[in-house]
């Protein structure tokens, strides 16, 4: 069991907080897309497990969701959407 992890395996409130600013600064200091959706996913993991992960953008006018990101494992894996 880690320090955050006091009760039950959730983290404490306070650094629930913690982790939330952290993870605003990092992603406010982000440039670039592909850093950006990285940085989401290393701080995603902080926060949770995450072996499976990935993130996807919609496009209302098609209505479909574009998977921009994913990561397995840890590691940034290539996405070849047309």
């Amino acid at each position: 069991m880690s320090p955050t992890e006091p009760r039950g395996g959730r983290p404490r409130e306070t650094d629930r907080y913690r982790m939330l600013l952290e993870a605003s600064r990092t992603l406010g200091a982000t440039l670039g897309v592909d850093e950006l959706y990285e940085a989401i996913y290393r701080e995603t993991a902080r926060a949770m497990d995450a072996p499976g992960f990935f993130l996807a953008v919609h496009d209302q006018g098609r209505d479909l969701a574009r998977v921009v990101y994913m990561a397995e494992h840890g590691e940034g894996q290539p996405v070849d959407v047309p």
